[in-house]
């Protein structure tokens, strides 16, 4: 792989997002990044290359570069087949974590610590505003950190359940807020709401609030956006 890509230690870059810090700062699809602020790849303190598939080495690397972000510009020093130069990648703020795809044909989605995830069934199934709603409701598990807080291994059977329905209410919340300032409409969480119930018709759920509750609360929420909108106007 090293002699077919001419690459040494450092990551390949296999295409670069139009308009971002990387295309403003000149990097380029192709390109090798060899060091960062000086500090050669091979000297970050990262996990060897595996003989077995792991992410484990490219996460490290991007935590890496991402919490150099955090204090300013970075220096990255990048060759490819012609040159090696070095450029000043800035930082822009994001969301609060990376959303994946994973496979699935059940429509279900979570978070972590780090991720919110959606499976490739509700891809499909949900409508945009529909999507909006279940990604914005998972980032706002990780900007809440739910993750860290203690889960009872309980709770599935009640115990414990209180205060798992408070945080997915709080989620609720949240996720509404941050979906309706994307610019998509908070009605699209409650037809995802809809959409979810209509897939489990018992309807009952000792970890979440009820879907009437949880749509009344977004309606709430909404409502209290746009008043405080009418004010501002």
């Amino acid at each position: 792989m090293s002699a077919r890509y001419r690459m040494a230690e450092g990551f390949g870059i296999l295409g670069i997002v139009p308009g971002s810090p990387a295309d403003e700062a000149g990097l380029k699809a192709g390109d090798e990044i060899v060091a960062l602020n000086e500090v050669p790849i091979a000297k970050l303190g990262l996990p060897p290359v595996a003989i077995e598939p792991s992410y484990a080495r490219i996460e490290a690397f991007v935590a890496i570069l991402t919490n150099a972000l955090t204090v300013g510009p970075v220096v990255v020093k990048a060759r490819n087949l012609s040159d090696i130069r070095k450029v000043n990648l800035a930082g822009r703020t994001a969301c609060a974590a990376p959303v994946a795809v994973v496979p699935g044909d059940r429509p279900e989605a979570w978070s972590d610590a780090h991720y919110a995830a959606v499976t490739q069934g509700l891809a499909r199934l949900a409508r945009d505003d529909e999507l909006a709603f279940a990604v914005a409701h998972e980032m706002a598990h990780v900007l809440l950190q739910h993750a860290g807080e203690p889960h009872g291994p309980l709770t599935t059977i009640g115990i414990g359940g209180r205060r798992s329905r408070e945080r997915e209410r709080a989620a609720d919340r949240l996720g509404t807020i941050l979906m309706v300032r994307a610019g998509y409409d908070a009605k699209g969480a409650e037809a995802f709401l809809q959409r979810m119930a209509a897939s489990n018709p018992l309807g009952i759920s000792m970890t979440h609030p009820s879907v009437r509750a949880r749509i009344e609360s977004i309606k709430a929420t909404a409502q209290e956006m746009k008043s405080e909108q009418t004010v501002r106007d």
